[in-house]
C-alpha cells in the first residue's frame, strides 16, 4: 500500500485516468481549432503541454468560439 492506503494498481488506474481525461480535453480544443484551418505547432504544443483540467476546459470553451488562432490564442 502507498499513499493513502491505496495500492500501486489503484494509483496507477487514476493516473491514468486522468491521462486519458487530459487527452480528450486536448482532442476536443484541437478538433474546434481544426474547424479554423491547420492548427500551428506553437498553439499545438501549448495545448498539449496544459496539465491543469480546469484550464483545459476553458480553452475548449474559447476554441469553440474562436474565429481565428489568434484570437484564441489572445483569450488562452
Amino acid at each position: 500500500m502507498t499513499g493513502l492506503g491505496m495500492s500501486i494498481w489503484e494509483e496507477g488506474r487514476i493516473e491514468g485516468r486522468l491521462e486519458g481525461r487530459l487527452e480528450g480535453k486536448v482532442e476536443e480544443i484541437l478538433d474546434f481549432l481544426e474547424e479554423i484551418g491547420s492548427v500551428p505547432l506553437e498553439v499545438s504544443e501549448k495545448v498539449r503541454q496544459e496539465q491543469n483540467l480546469i484550464t483545459l476546459h476553458q480553452w475548449i470553451r474559447l476554441a469553440a468560439r474562436a474565429d481565428t488562432f489568434e484570437e484564441f490564442v489572445r483569450n488562452m
